[in-house]
């Protein structure tokens, strides 16, 4: 029994370390997460315009609101990747495709949202 525990894990760590990523795809991923950050901190600044300007809060308000914002998105993120990626039913093993459906109905909606204005 432990043989084929052992035999599996091993074939599973061979699995994942020849299976390399190109390095086309890594610098893809790289522009990818480079981009959407930058896009991110532009959007906090105009957050930050706006708070300060037509809300009038102060610089210090202004700080914390952002910071809750950041530590809500640091506990969201791993709960909702554990919730989208966790078996279905009990004899179901996790998958990491099923969730590309979202993400593709997701695209739909934006798509017709913002052709029609």
């Amino acid at each position: 029994m432990n043989d084929i525990k052992v035999s599996q894990s091993l074939s599973v760590i061979q699995a994942t370390t020849t299976n390399k990523m190109k390095w086309i795809s890594k610098i893809a991923y790289g522009t990818g997460q480079m981009l959407k950050d930058l896009v991110a901190g532009v959007i906090s600044i105009f957050y930050i315009i706006f708070y300060e300007g037509c809300i009038s809060l102060s610089s210090s308000q202004v700080g914390a609101l952002l910071l809750c914002g950041q530590i809500a998105n640091g506990l969201a993120t791993p709960l909702i990747g554990y919730l989208s990626d966790r078996p279905l039913g009990l004899t179901e093993k996790p998958t990491t495709g099923h969730q590309s459906i979202t993400c593709e109905d997701g695209s739909v909606k934006k798509d017709k949202r913002f052709s029609v204005e």
